[in-house]
Order: C-alpha cells, then sequence, then structure tokens
C-alpha cells in the first residue's frame, strides 16, 4: 500500500473517530442530542395484575380510551398497549405525544373517556388487582418508532 493510502486510510480514520467520540461521550454529547430532539413526551407505564381476570377488565376499560385517542387527540404520535410474552398478568402501556404541557397534560387528560377510564383504574389500584409503575422521557432524535 502507498504512503499516500496509508495516509488517507489514517485520516479518514481519525476524522470518523473524533466523530463518533464527539457523538458518544461526554455532557456535550448528551446536550447535543436533547438539542436536537423533536422534544416527544412519552410515558412508559407497567402494570402487574394479580390475575388474567383483571388483566382482562383493564383491557376493556382501555379499548373506549385508545379508540377517543385516535378520534379526537391529533397530537397523541403513539398509544399502544402489549402483553408481556412471558408473564400475561403483565401489561406495557407506551404513550408518546407531541408535547408534554398541551398535547399530554391539557388534551389527553382532560377527555372524557381518560377520566372515566382513570377513575376505574385507580379503584383496580385500591382494591390490589393491579400494581402501576412507571416512568415519563423526553425523546433525543437518536433511533426510531
Amino acid at each position: 500500500m502507498s504512503s499516500t493510502k496509508i495516509l488517507s486510510v489514517v485520516g479518514v480514520t481519525f476524522i470518523l473517530g473524533f466523530l463518533a467520540g464527539k457523538w458518544t461521550t461526554g455532557k456535550a454529547a448528551v446536550e447535543d442530542v436533547r438539542r436536537s430532539s423533536d422534544g416527544a413526551f412519552s410515558l412508559l407505564v407497567s402494570l402487574k395484575f394479580q390475575s388474567i381476570a383483571h388483566r382482562d377488565r383493564f383491557l376493556q376499560l382501555a379499548k373506549p380510551v385508545c379508540e377517543d385517542v385516535v378520534e379526537r387527540e391529533e397530537k397523541t404520535l403513539s398509544y399502544k398497549i402489549a402483553i408481556s410474552d412471558k408473564d400475561e398478568t403483565l401489561v406495557m402501556f407506551l404513550e408518546r405525544y407531541t408535547d408534554k404541557d398541551e398535547a399530554y397534560l391539557k388534551i389527553h387528560k382532560s377527555g372524557r373517556e381518560f377520566l372515566k377510564f382513570r377513575e376505574e383504574l385507580k379503584g383496580m389500584q385500591e382494591r390490589g388487582e393491579v400494581d402501576i409503575s412507571g416512568e415519563s422521557y423526553i425523546e433525543t432524535d437518536l433511533g426510531f418508532v
């Protein structure tokens, strides 16, 4: 291999290494990713039901909410329920909104179907039929949905 080709390969490798390091290490890289994000607000909620019957009741209660979200919430990006492939009493709820303040807090949380559903779900919690945990997130521009 000629010295020109070796220098070219080394140069390209150096530049790629520098760029990869800039985007994968350090606080500045994280801040860059957050700044370039579309800022979608996401909730990932895990529900552990005491029985399949309680899970099925939840699914019945959630259906009108899901239909209402599709019909009236233009700023909701995703609203999906999944059942674990390892434990049928474990359910995940993925919710994605264009933003937290308007799409989630103002529009979604004031929906008539959501409010009815939330009361029923609260009752299930109080009776010990389900344990709920979850986190909220601001999305970055890494990856895709």
